[in-house]
Order: structure tokens, then C-alpha cells, then sequence
């Protein structure tokens, strides 16, 4: 009984380390499929509808994955959209100031795997982002346009104007993500109860 009990404590432990390994090494967006979906509104008195791209493609490095996205959602827009192991780039084909009215909302990206993955932090890329440099609606882009929850990671661009000194505008945003712990303890406790079956077994 008391080996039972040594051999059930060290796997707990085990399983804590697996845990723990999981919470801190970095995943890669490689190989995940990215899909989209654009929050959009024809006029400040409607409510926000969602249109959804059925293309899932993986992200690769490198490569572009969605090279020539053309939005419906009001007003048309031509977008490029690349991602690879830590970052989220898009190429917006300036057509007018900015984002207004009846326009799009926000882009929301989600990358899905098995085993999935979890954003941890998204940063703007500033030295290279000309997104929301100019005279915006809504004030300047910051880290508030960006959210992220599990493996969805939402931008905001309601108001923000385009970079008009050229013929696109460029977003860049840089993403840490791991895998997710659940995975790693699921696999933990699958043993936990084999030995346990084990133990029953042998009583």
C-alpha cells in the first residue's frame, strides 16, 4: 500500500512539472489554421453584424496566408494578411482617411490546433506599424485596440485612420503564445488512473 501511495505522489509530482513546462515554453502560431472574422456596422444606429472567411489556411513561414483578402463589410477593402511563428502582419489598401462610419469594427483572428495554444501577450509593433498614425476618429491606435482571450486574438480599428503619405497602410502586431496546460495534465491524469486500475487489479 505505502509503494502504491510513493508511486501515485511522484506521477502527481510529475504531473505538476508538466504543468509548469507548459505554462512556460513558447508555442509557435506555425501550423496553426487562421480564420477570420470582421465585425462591421452600415451605420452608427446598427447593430454589429460578423462576417466570417471560410478559407482556414495554416500559417507557414515563410509565406503569406491570406494574400489578397477583399472585404464586403460597407465599404470594400483590399487586405494582406500574413502570420507567422510570433506575429500578425496586415497590408490595408488605403481608400479614403480612416475607418468611419458604417465600416469595419474590428478584425478577429483565431489560431486553432490540437493541441490549441494560448496568447499570452500581444504588442504593437511600433516601428513599423503606420496604422492609426494620422488624424483618427477615435484617437491614436494602442495597446487598448487589442485584446486576446485563449486562441483568439481581436484588433480594433474602428475610427483609426490610414497612412495616406503612401498607397497602404501597415500593421504589424508581435504575439507570445503557449500551449495550453490542460493538454499536459490530461496526460497526467490518464496515468493516474491507469496505475490505479493497476492497483485495484492487483487488490
Amino acid at each position: 500500500m505505502n509503494q502504491y501511495y510513493k508511486q501515485t505522489k511522484g506521477l502527481l509530482v510529475i504531473g505538476f512539472i508538466f504543468v509548469l513546462l507548459g505554462q512556460t515554453s513558447q508555442a509557435s502560431l506555425i501550423g496553426t489554421e487562421l480564420s477570420i472574422q470582421i465585425a462591421f456596422a452600415l451605420d452608427a444606429s446598427e447593430p454589429v453584424e460578423i462576417t466570417e472567411f471560410l478559407d482556414t489556411p495554416a500559417v507557414v513561414g515563410p509565406g503569406v496566408e491570406f494574400p489578397d483578402l477583399v472585404t464586403t463589410t460597407g465599404v470594400d477593402t483590399n487586405i494582406a494578411i500574413n502570420a507567422g511563428e510570433d506575429f500578425l502582419e496586415m497590408e490595408i489598401e488605403n481608400r479614403g482617411i480612416a475607418f468611419g462610419v458604417g465600416d469595419i469594427l474590428e478584425f478577429r483572428f483565431t489560431f486553432d490546433s490540437n493541441p490549441p495554444v494560448e496568447i499570452t501577450s500581444a504588442t504593437i509593433d511600433t516601428s513599423v506599424t503606420t496604422l492609426g498614425l494620422g488624424e483618427n476618429f477615435a484617437g491614436p491606435l494602442s495597446q487598448s485596440n487589442l485584446m486576446f482571450s485563449g486562441n483568439q486574438l481581436t484588433i480594433g480599428v474602428a475610427g483609426l485612420s490610414f497612412n495616406t503619405a503612401e498607397e497602404s497602410t501597415f500593421l504589424r502586431i508581435d504575439i507570445a503564445s503557449v500551449p495550453v496546460p490542460t493538454a499536459l495534465w490530461l496526460f497526467g491524469t490518464g496515468i493516474l488512473g491507469l496505475l490505479r486500475v493497476k492497483h485495484c487489479r492487483a487488490v
